[in-house]
């Protein structure tokens, strides 16, 4: 298949479920379509094979720092903390804090708006991208998708003005979209927060956890992913009534991690953390904390931007944050980092078994790459490739 669209994307599984072909193409010929798997769709009649949408890739071009071989990329400082406010820090994935950012932004930055995500109040396997402008529209939006979003079908969707101040919440490589995005000429310029991102499962496995306990998906109106303490709960809700609920733990490890929910872009992907982001906030998995708190937040300051915005949200009391060093986070993030340390070894084993990958410049370092993990990571690799074709067979079924 020529790269002269999307669609070479999507066939090749290295599509982040960002949404920007969508927003970006200047034929309107990109639909994102489908009933519970969502998926960037080429109308033929409309495309001209410009190739805007496919040059703007961050799943094909993505973005590296350059000069930075540091695990975490820039970082102007870091912290760990809550938010001020009980309900959020309760009702939140952990610590509350992008909430509570979101809330400062308006309040005491006057933005126009924040592009945010929040589950359909039409199709529980469906996600809104919203232009929040209130704090009550914020509290709406609380909370992890452990599903595709597309979130950057916003910057078509929501009209948004030139001249305006935006925020925007995403994945990392929503925010690589985002940087894109300013760069074709838009207009519009965004200050960037950052969701720290182990993969994002396919919204097959949320179906999975309703059928797996007996749950009518079409009587369920609302679901959770987290909140209610932390690490939290998956709950689904019928009539403001709990019908479901699992500890998040649990649906993770059982469901969310299963191989045929997993996106191969994900496995290849460099950046975990937002390194593009002006802010980046992610889960504070230490020791001291689990078990013994209603959720902790790791949260990095990578712009001048962010550290002001920080710096203003702990003087007014927005949220509470200490300082610490990058080993604290690093130690936070173990897991997800190693995602990052290993990836030209997997990037090479892709390319072993025929697979497409991420074009990006990547060496090899004996001090990051565990040469030990290779018989895993091609087992990985090579379940992914099958898994993808009964992936297709399932989104083939549904149309």
């Amino acid at each position: 298949m020529k790269k002269n669209n999307i669609s070479y994307v999507v066939a090749n599984d290295l599509c982040t479920t960002c949404g920007l072909c969508y927003s970006i193409c200047p034929e309107d010929a990109i639909e994102i379509t489908g009933h519970i798997e969502k998926t960037p769709r080429v109308m033929d009649d409309k495309c001209t094979d410009c190739k805007v949408c496919i040059k703007n890739c961050p799943g094909l071009h993505p973005i590296t720092i350059s000069g930075k071989n540091t695990l975490l990329a820039d970082c102007r400082s870091c912290y760990v903390g809550y938010s001020s406010d009980d309900n959020i820090r309760f009702s939140s994935a952990s610590g509350g804090i992008v909430t509570a950012l979101n809330i400062l932004l308006l309040k005491e930055f006057n933005f126009d708006g924040v592009v945010c995500v929040r589950q359909s109040r039409d199709n529980i396997f469906s996600n809104d991208v919203i232009l929040a402008s209130s704090r009550e529209d914020i509290l709406t939006a609380r909370g992890s998708r452990y599903a595709p979003v597309y979130a950057c079908r916003g910057m078509k969707d929501l009209s948004l003005g030139k001249g305006k101040k935006y925020a925007f919440v995403g994945k990392p490589c929503d925010i690589q979209a985002v940087r894109r995005y300013e760069k074709s000429n838009r207009g519009a310029e965004f200050f960037t927060i950052a969701i720290f991102c182990a993969h994002t499962p396919s919204m097959y496995a949320t179906n999975q956890i309703l059928e797996d306990n007996g749950i009518n998906a079409g009587n369920v109106d609302k679901i959770e992913y987290r909140g209610n303490g932390w690490p939290g709960f998956f709950t689904a809700y019928a009539k403001n009534k709990i019908v479901f609920q699992k500890t998040y733990s649990d649906v993770w490890r059982d469901v969310f991690c299963k191989v045929k929910y997993q996106n191969k872009r994900c496995v290849l992907c460099h950046d975990c953390t937002g390194e593009s982001a002006d802010i980046s906030v992610g889960d504070a998995w230490l020791d001291e904390y689990m078990g013994k708190s209603t959720g902790h937040s790791v949260v990095i300051a990578r712009t001048a931007d962010g550290e002001k915005i920080i710096q203003h949200g702990i003087n007014k009391k927005y949220f509470c944050l200490d300082e610490v060093g990058e080993a604290k986070v690093i130690q936070s993030q173990q897991s997800l980092l190693d995602k990052k340390r290993n990836i030209y070894i997997k990037n090479m084993l892709s390319r072993m078994i025929a697979e497409k990958v991420p074009e990006e410049k990547l060496s090899f370092s004996r001090h990051s790459n565990d040469v030990r993990r290779i018989p895993g990571f091609l087992k990985l690799l090579l379940l992914i490739k099958i898994m993808r074709m009964v992936r297709k067979k399932w989104r083939d079924a549904e149309r």
